[in-house]
């Protein structure tokens, strides 16, 4: 999915988030739990596998200029070390929080990571 995805179903609830269901518990979530993310923020946990469409809800098209998945060029300028895994993890939550544009917790840090390499590779590929 696409990040103008995730925009269009924050749009369409009153709220301006988009309701997700958590399949791979995260603080302070559990599995199966249904939340409202931002919508970069639902990409990003979407990416990583954490969350999920909710049963009955179809994903809106893309938009035509939309990135390919998502995280925008800002996070392109962070970055990530080959040896990131290795790192204290201080410095993964500093990583984690600059790729995320927001502080994180050490619990998700990997995951942001994590996802935002996929998402480069999949860029890349």
């Amino acid at each position: 999915m696409k990040l103008s995805q995730f925009q269009a179903l924050a749009a369409a609830n009153p709220h301006g988030l988009v309701a997700m269901r958590v399949v791979e518990a995260f603080t302070p979530y559990a599995e199966g739990d249904i939340a409202g993310f931002q919508p970069d923020e639902a990409l990003k946990l979407f990416i990583s596998g954490h969350i999920a469409m909710l049963d009955g809800v179809e994903a809106p098209p893309p938009a035509d200029d939309d990135e390919a998945s998502g995280g925008g060029p800002e996070t392109e300028t962070v970055d990530i070390p080959e040896d990131w895994k290795d790192r204290h993890y201080l410095s993964r939550r500093a990583l984690a929080a600059k790729i995320a544009g927001r502080p994180v917790e050490k619990e998700e840090a990997d995951g942001v990571i994590e996802a935002e390499v996929a998402r480069r590779a999949a860029a890349a590929a």
